[in-house]
């Protein structure tokens, strides 16, 4: 009698270690699929930003740097470094402007802040892609001679986000890029006649 007793008991817990486990396994799913949403709800709320503030605020600044002739790195090195070049060169003449120096670096700031979101995963940075990727990296090429004079090997490394990021999204983009073309080529290819290659006489089998 003890022993079905026993036995009985151990089903009991059993059944009730089960369906613990099968909540622990239900909240953890609910947990991903929330955190999934908040992650994707912000890659939205920041591409917003970017569009209706960033990008209008850099364009500006882009103006006015064709306005005055810089000449950004080509091609762009990925780590951004300093690039030394003559203290009278017009690089460093439009960095000397002390208060465009400060609209500069409140531009990369937008773009650093933008960055940190994705880079340290409170953003999904798939979402945020698509809609801002080729944008931002043509920002960071821009100012990628600004950026790296804040990233002297003598000094801390500024900018940490926003050249992680672009070394995550520029093979992205290009890839994007290679593949849109091959699709045009395609495209292209498939509305030309088909080949029909001339044979010599008594060649061509019938």
């Amino acid at each position: 009698m003890q022993v079905h007793a026993a036995i009985k008991q151990a089903k009991s817990s059993l059944d009730q270690n089960k369906l613990t486990l099968e909540q622990i396994e239900i909240s953890r799913k609910d947990i991903i699929l929330r955190s999934h949403r908040e992650a994707t709800a912000l890659a939205i709320q920041q591409c917003e930003r970017f569009a209706e503030k960033i990008i209008p605020h850099v364009d500006d600044l882009f103006n006015e740097l064709k306005k005055r002739n810089y000449n950004p790195p080509q091609p762009t090195n990925p780590d951004f470094p300093f690039i030394s070049a003559p203290i009278n060169s017009i690089n460093h003449q439009i960095w000397s402007d002390t208060a465009f120096r400060a609209k500069l670096i409140n531009g990369m700031n937008e773009i650093e802040s933008f960055a940190q979101y994705f880079t340290n995963d409170l953003a999904d940075e798939g979402v945020a892609f698509i809609p801002t990727g080729q944008s931002f990296c043509q920002q960071c090429e821009v100012f990628s001679f600004f950026i790296g004079i804040f990233r002297q090997d003598n000094l801390p490394k500024l900018y940490q986000n926003t050249t992680k990021l672009y070394n995550l999204w520029k093979p992205r983009v290009e890839r994007v890029v290679l593949e849109e073309q091959g699709k045009k080529i395609e495209t292209l290819k498939s509305k030309l006649p088909p080949d029909d290659p001339r044979h010599p006489m008594g060649t061509k089998c019938s």
